[in-house]
């Protein structure tokens, strides 16, 4: 289920600046690319179909570069980092010196993504404890940044939430907002996209 264009258009991005997943994603729905629409931050399933598509992208790119001696690719949720292979053929990237990517973590998501049985299998019922699991192992894993207080207010407020309630509350709420904002019962686009981000980006913090 190779792409061209989707490989083509993130080397392109990648060449101009590092990325996160996020800003790859919201760029390769914009011009010129417009390979995703624009709803699939809307629903949980497309989300997790559009993310599994650009990470095989990602590691079946790294694989070719680095077997061609031409490129490594960093791959990080919050930055995703194109880097040269120098003539002695090491990467320049100041990530690989700390965090090798070919670590046995890392390994095991390049074998997850690179099999497209798991997007296939992968269903409604068990997609929510799977990106559960996964963002509890990236936070194991990457040192996250805390939020600011002005800007975890910020989100609350979207979330119409006073403070920071527990995570299976948390879940809760942001379920019966999906309800009454999706866009498929009337709700506003751009608010539903919010709602989306902020829970998202809370559910990190825990």
């Amino acid at each position: 289920m190779i792409n061209p264009k989707l490989d083509d258009a993130i080397l392109k991005l990648l060449d101009d600046s590092s990325l996160s997943e996020f800003e790859l994603i919201k760029a390769l729905q914009s011009p010129p690319f417009q390979i995703f629409n624009q709803h699939v931050f809307e629903d949980e399933m497309s989300l997790f179909q559009t993310h599994f598509a650009v990470y095989n992208t990602l590691f079946r790119l790294r694989d070719l570069g680095r077997e061609h001696k031409l490129f490594d690719i960093d791959i990080l949720p919050t930055k995703i980092t194109k880097t040269y292979i120098t003539k002695s053929g090491e990467s320049t990237s100041e990530h690989s010196k700390i965090l090798p990517s070919d670590e046995p973590e890392t390994e095991k998501l390049r074998e997850y993504y690179l099999d497209w049985n798991n997007f296939h299998q992968t269903t409604h019922e068990n997609l929510q404890d799977m990106l559960t699991n996964f963002w509890k192992k990236v936070t194991t894993h990457i040192n996250q940044p805390q939020l600011e207080q002005a800007e975890q207010s910020e989100l609350l407020n979207i979330l119409e939430l006073q403070q920071l309630p527990s995570e299976t509350k948390l879940k809760t709420h942001f379920r019966k907002l999906c309800l009454k904002h999706h866009p498929d019962k009337g709700g506003d686009h751009k608010k539903f996209q919010q709602i989306l981000f902020a829970y998202q980006t809370l559910l990190q913090q825990y």
